[in-house]
């Protein structure tokens, strides 16, 4: 049977007083945030042999950028392109990651959201 992840709300007030996590409010601020930036980069190699590489970046990754990406995840799953997701073209599918589930439709989601992807990096 498998256990409740959650940790309960007075192991983390805990933690909290005892300055092992932060205060609620106290993240960066939105100019810490504004300051900050990401990118990173993605590197695969086939059996045969041959190599790509993907680069993703943007701003914040700890509170911006991550909440754009579970948003658009999530409007994948009931926006208008579903029928374009990988999983469904396939008539659905087990437990997947986001690129094998949502593809090229999460791809375009996060790029309008700001969100940049390069490829093409030398290997």
């Amino acid at each position: 049977m498998a256990k409740n992840a959650a940790i309960p709300p007075e192991k983390l007030r805990a933690l909290v007083e005892a300055g092992r996590l932060p205060k609620p409010g106290g993240g960066p601020s939105a100019e810490k945030r504004a300051a900050s930036a990401f990118t990173a980069l993605a590197l695969a190699r086939a059996a045969d042999g041959s190599a790509a590489a993907c680069g993703l970046s943007g701003g914040d990754p700890g509170y911006d950028e991550t909440a754009k990406m579970v948003a658009e995840a999530a409007l994948c799953l009931v926006a208008e392109e579903r029928a374009e997701l990988p999983a469904a073209a396939r008539g659905g599918s087990g437990v997947l990651t986001p690129a094998a589930a949502l593809g090229g439709v999460l791809e375009r989601r996060l790029g309008g959201a700001g969100l940049g992807w390069e490829d093409g990096y030398p290997l």
